[in-house]
């Protein structure tokens, strides 16, 4: 990919628009200042101005991200906490953005997912649609004690 070359203060204005148009990570920052062919020290900074002037806030981005996740994706803590390590978001932020999600809306959204996975199956076998169903839960990342804990109450046996 061609990088592009531009003078200090065009580039402080172009990604304050970017910033300011969706949230963003540390990381996400520091990968569009690189593409933009600028060296460590300037990116650095940069991404120190605008952490100063608000523009990045990880805690922020932590719980937008978690909660968005959650609420329109479908997702589960562990999906969510994986997907924050892979934007290289700090730990404590994100074990306090997990701590502030909604646990009723957290077991809704699992019983929502469950209920719409049961609809699209054609399995007879109770055992094999239970299994398969507690794999499918654990890939959208919930919980085992989650799922045990709907299963226990919405399955017959």
């Amino acid at each position: 990919m061609k990088t592009q070359k531009f003078n200090t203060e065009e580039v402080l204005l172009k990604i304050k628009r970017y910033c300011a148009y969706q949230e963003r990570c540390t990381s996400e920052v520091k990968n569009k200042l690189k593409l933009w062919g600028l060296s460590d020290k300037e990116t650095l900074e940069i991404i120190n101005e605008l952490t100063e002037s608000q523009y990045i806030d990880n805690l922020r981005y932590a719980t937008l991200f978690a909660s968005g996740r959650m609420r329109l994706k479908g997702w589960g803590k562990q999906k969510i906490i994986y997907a924050l390590r892979a934007k290289q978001v700090d730990e404590k932020h994100i074990q306090e953005a997990i701590s502030k999600l909604d646990t009723t809306t957290y077991k809704v959204n699992l019983e929502k997912q469950a209920k719409k996975w049961m609809r699209t199956q054609t399995i007879t076998n109770s055992y094999e649609q239970k299994q398969k169903l507690v794999r499918y839960l654990l890939n959208k990342g919930y919980e085992y004690a989650d799922i045990q804990e709907f299963l226990k109450h919405h399955t017959k046996q």
